[in-house]
């Protein structure tokens, strides 16, 4: 199985401007991790993205099988991160979304192809898909990472 993975903080930045339909459009399909959806819930707080992901019909929510190899990315990354990228692995992805530049230079190191969210709306955007400002854009993309 081939396809796109994503992490948490792609769904919660493109869900806070209401852009979650981008990642269908640009994507199709996209695959999660159990640790994902759960850190959509984290703290018992409703974060960006959470309600959409659930109804989503294009998301599909995975468990990550080699438990060891996110034990082992654990060690510098967080639970989504980790999962993410092992998810990607074992499903040999084609592209993994994440925000987070270690995440991300970790999965490249791994060999697999990284995208941020910030390069999905800037996609769609060039292809005149999207009207949303790079005003109201601009403060989402530069939140702190989630977690």
């Amino acid at each position: 199985m081939n396809g796109v993975v994503g992490n948490t903080s792609p769904l919660t930045n493109l869900a806070a401007i209401g852009a979650m339909g981008l990642l269908e459009r640009l994507l199709g399909r996209v695959h999660i991790a159990e640790a994902v959806q759960l850190e959509l819930a984290a703290g018992g707080h409703h974060w960006p993205g959470r309600a959409q992901v659930a109804a989503a019909s294009w998301v599909e929510c995975h468990n990550v099988q080699n438990r060891s190899l996110v034990l082992a990315l654990s060690q510098d990354l967080d639970a989504g991160e980790s999962a993410t990228i092992a998810l990607g692995l074992e499903i040999g992805a084609t592209l993994v979304l994440m925000d987070e530049r270690e995440g991300r230079h970790r999965a490249q190191r791994m060999g697999l192809r990284t995208m941020g969210s910030s390069v999905c709306y800037c996609l769609q955007r060039s292809a005149g898909c999207y009207r949303l400002s790079v005003r109201a854009w601009m403060p989402c993309a530069l939140r702190p990472a989630f977690g």
